[in-house]
């Protein structure tokens, strides 16, 4: 996968999430639980 391909994947995932900051891209995924693991959100079975 080429820098440029990486690049552009990340511009359209902060376009359709209606950001261009990281940290509110960050904030935007751990506020919505279906989309992070549970291992990831530190809950524990």
């Amino acid at each position: 996968m080429s820098l440029s391909t990486v690049r552009n994947q990340l511009k359209q995932v902060y376009r359709k999430a209606g950001t261009s900051r990281q940290a509110k891209l960050v904030s935007l995924v751990l506020s919505r639980p279906t989309l992070v693991p549970e291992a990831a959100a530190g809950h524990q079975s």
